[in-house]
């Protein structure tokens, strides 16, 4: 799969380039392990009171989509988009900007009624 997408986005160099640039600093890896192994915050997804979007992608070998689909359940009036053949960096490995536009399409919607009320 990954060389599949390397074949289908040219532009990966870029981020390649960057990333190699700007590198995630080892001990950053540490503190997300730690943070998976230890927090856990299920009690509390129904408490939360913003307007939440859950997006995932339909080829996310990171984040299994039944775990979108449990946040998106636990949280009150959540939204739950599933983007068809994008990986867990959704916004790079969906080159149609789909992922882009749905952020953009929540966000507008809700910052309107946020202005009404």
């Amino acid at each position: 799969m990954c060389l599949e997408f390397a074949e289908n986005n040219p532009s990966i160099e870029r981020f390649v380039s960057t990333y190699c640039e700007y590198p995630t600093p080892v001990q950053v890896f540490g503190f997300h392990s730690n943070v998976f192994l230890t927090l856990d915050t299920y009690e509390r997804l129904p408490d939360i009171k913003a307007p939440t979007l859950v997006i995932t992608g339909s080829k996310d070998l990171i984040i299994p989509f039944e775990n979108s689909k449990l946040l998106a359940y636990r949280i009150p009036d959540a939204e739950l988009v599933m983007i068809e053949n994008a990986g867990h960096g959704l916004f790079i490995s969906d080159p149609t900007d789909k992922a882009v536009n749905i952020v953009l399409g929540f966000l507008q919607r809700h910052s309107k009624s946020r202005v009404d009320n």
